[in-house]
């Protein structure tokens, strides 16, 4: 135990399992002589502990961050003679969800929308963490707008229990393309077209005298 010196370095725990104080003490194998006729161990050299690989289950609370650190106590090594083990430390890496990308506790995601849906609105089912949940879409929306699913985030601990972040949407509207739409989609764009043509002349018009008085 002492390797020839004689004597070794113990230390004397508390009840809380902390580490008070080291002192050094008598070998009490060789009795400070500094040889023994004990044999020592050919596989821990004496030290009463061996290296060995095993896989310990652990508990990740929610919400956690890439490069976190948890601590878990009395997994670690074992202490040299029969010693108290120490603790395991696990750093975290958080691989991002395809798709979306994190912000504190909020995520965010695109969303795409065809010209049709945007024009007349509707609800839409969109992928959280949380499951899928029902998003209701204005009627013209823009692209690029911003649509918010509440409480779909990350959870976090809060004053009244678990907090959720929210989950936001960035409206991507996809126009058609004019090669692969059909003769009847090319047909009621045109009407459309020609709709919104007259009303914007006939706005025009009704704000023409207007700005004529105002010059």
């Amino acid at each position: 135990m002492c390797h020839g010196r004689g004597q070794v370095t113990m230390k004397k725990w508390a009840g809380s399992d902390q580490p008070r104080m080291s002192v050094v003490e008598t070998c009490p194998v060789c009795a400070g002589s500094g040889k023994s006729d004990v044999q020592q161990c050919v596989r821990c050299g004496g030290e009463g502990r061996l290296q060995v690989r095993r896989y310990v289950r652990i508990r990740v609370p929610a919400g956690v961050v890439d490069g976190q650190v948890l601590r878990v106590k009395g997994q670690g090594h074992m202490g040299k003679f029969g010693g108290v083990p120490g603790d395991l430390l696990v750093k975290l890496q958080v691989y991002s969800l395809d798709g979306m990308t994190r912000k504190g506790d909020d995520l965010h995601s695109k969303l795409a929308l065809s010209l049709y849906e945007a024009l007349l609105g509707g609800s839409v089912d969109v992928k959280t963490i949380r499951g899928l949940r029902s998003l209701r879409v204005p009627a013209g929306i823009q692209h690029g707008d911003v649509l918010c699913a509440r409480d779909a985030g990350v959870p976090r601990p809060g004053i009244n229990g678990v907090e959720y972040g929210h989950h936001y949407f960035e409206v991507d509207v996809r126009i058609p393309n004019s090669q692969g739409a059909s003769a009847a989609e090319i047909q009621l764009l045109q009407q459309l077209a020609g709709l919104l043509g007259g009303i914007q002349e006939g706005q025009q018009r009704q704000q023409g005298p207007t700005m004529q008085q105002q010059v």
